[in-house]
């Protein structure tokens, strides 16, 4: 799909930025606090959740793959917030709070998406008398809450 193209982009550039190392920055400042204390380990479980997430929903079903999507989900949140609360540069904040919160976003709406299969192999479809329609607005308004209090509180 095309909006992985610039999501990716941007996800690697943060991550070379990451790799290089601080005495080599010509603009002297990098949060080197945000980069590897406060997002580091969480980046690193992300980007490996988000390699095998296609592997896990194509092979092995859609439940397993939700657990790991939830796992993308989290940990993209939890990066999302330390970044949006971080000093930044403008590098960074282009690149790195730009891609995560693009990420993020698509995400989140690939969490309800997997969430809905989930939902359907259980047997929640119109053969068993269930709306999915009404489900899918439910989800979508409980993401749509969840986002309005985040974004209250932030």
């Amino acid at each position: 799909m095309i909006i992985w193209l610039p999501i990716y982009l941007l996800l690697m550039t943060s991550t070379v930025y990451m790799a290089i190392p601080s005495w080599m920055m010509s603009n002297g400042f990098r949060n080197d606090d945000l980069l590897f204390n406060e997002i580091g380990y969480i980046w690193t479980i992300n980007i490996f959740s988000n390699v095998i997430w296609n592997k896990l929903f194509y092979s092995y079903g859609f439940l397993i793959s939700a657990a790991d999507i939830l796992i993308m989900l989290t940990t993209g949140l939890y990066m999302l917030v330390k970044v949006s609360r971080a000093h930044l540069n403008k590098f960074e904040c282009f690149c790195l709070y730009g891609g995560i919160s693009i990420y993020t976003g698509w995400v989140t709406v690939a969490t309800i998406l997997n969430l809905s299969y989930v939902a359907k192999d259980m047997g929640l479809n119109y053969a068993n008398g269930h709306d999915e329609t009404k489900w899918a607005c439910f989800m979508l308004y409980v993401a749509l809450l969840l986002f309005t209090v985040a974004s209250y509180r932030e």
